[in-house]
């Protein structure tokens, strides 16, 4: 009895001991905060850290739908370092102003087993967070080109006016 409890007690390290060799191969950093105008581009980046993997890795994003057009740049992450993995949000003019949060997964396998079985690891619940601001190169509508006319034709006047007495 006490023979098979201590097996049970070996196995279930050895498996401890297995499992953080398999899924402590790499780590995923959170990105921040990313703004971005209506119509224009926003970047962000977060590290893929393979300190420990003794394999090249390629890594896969997966982001949840979005009314966004999110690129990620970079699959490609070398054993035993870290990669700096960059990404764009474009912002439709469409989209209304606000703040907007949404989650994103990386898996990562190593790129010798892309042809045979391996393990896939996938870190998941990675926050991405947005805030659309309206676009700074906004065109004023003819109404507002006209105020602005009219005020400074008033301004001029009076500035005419004034000088002119003296």
């Amino acid at each position: 009895y006490g023979e098979s409890k201590m097996k049970v007690v070996v196995y279930f390290l050895m498996m401890i001991f297995l499992v953080s060799l398999v899924f402590g191969s790499y780590a995923v950093s959170s990105p921040t905060k990313v703004v971005v105008e209506q119509g224009n581009f926003g970047g962000f980046d977060f590290q893929v850290q393979a300190y420990t993997s003794e394999d090249d890795l390629i890594c896969n994003y997966d982001i949840e739908d979005n009314p966004f057009e999110i690129v990620f740049d970079g699959v490609n992450v070398n054993k035993k370092s870290t990669t700096v993995v960059y990404g764009k949000v474009f912002a439709s003019k469409e989209i209304n102003v606000g703040n907007y949060n949404y989650e994103f997964c990386v898996s990562c396998v190593p790129v010798e087993s892309l042809s045979g079985a391996s393990a896939n690891i996938r870190f998941c619940g990675i926050g991405l967070d947005i805030e659309v601001l309206p676009s700074s190169k906004e065109m004023m509508s003819p109404l507002q080109v006209s105020f602005v006319g009219i005020v400074l034709i008033i301004v001029f006047f009076i500035l005419y006016f004034l000088f002119k007495k003296k």
